[in-house]
């Protein structure tokens, strides 16, 4: 609790050797021996508890380094708890790089350990898009596919579909009210 004068805070809930990396940083002097206790603490085993940790301490530049290492590492077995991570962590760039990844290799996602840990809605939202990605006439090669299209992800896709919407959204206030509409 605040004392008069005094502000505390509590680190029990956060792994011991990420709270003590993270001292380590902290007190590091610039250069080579802040880069090394930077590397240490965004090692394979240590940047997750080190990604909530610093999200709780608001710790920006750590933080920001944590999400570019686990965005980096997303793969087939980690994507679900990568996106549960940024969920947590309110952390968008680490959820597209997560999405991105499990629309890549759905199938092989679907038999990852934390694919049943995500929401009903949001493993029935990502099988959509990813169903979308693969019916688009723009993706295809068929007869059908627009000329000069470059579209070749699930990414590029959602970008062409927000695109779109907001191009409708421009045009709403504009259109001419229809018929029998009220």
């Amino acid at each position: 609790g605040a004392a008069e004068g005094r502000w505390e805070c509590s680190l029990a809930a956060h792994e011991p050797a990420a709270v003590r990396g993270a001292v380590g940083w902290m007190r590091a002097s610039h250069g080579a021996a802040k880069r090394a206790a930077a590397a240490q603490l965004l090692s394979p085993e240590r940047v997750v508890p080190v990604a909530r940790l610093c999200h709780y301490l608001e710790c920006p530049p750590l933080l920001e380094a944590a999400v570019r290492t686990l965005a980096s590492a997303v793969d087939a077995a980690n994507a679900p708890s990568v996106l549960l991570l940024a969920h947590e962590l309110g952390e968008p760039a680490l959820e597209r790089a997560a999405v991105g990844g499990i629309l890549a290799d759905l199938d092989e996602v679907e038999k990852a350990e934390y694919w049943l840990e995500l929401p009903p809605l949001t493993r029935a939202t990502l099988r959509t898009l990813r169903d979308a990605t693969a019916r688009n006439p723009l993706l295809s090669a068929g007869p059908h596919a627009a000329r000069g299209s470059s579209a070749s992800s699930p990414r590029e896709l959602l970008a062409m579909v927000r695109e779109a919407l907001a191009e409708m959204r421009e045009r709403l206030p504009h259109a001419p009210p229809r018929e029998g509409a009220g």
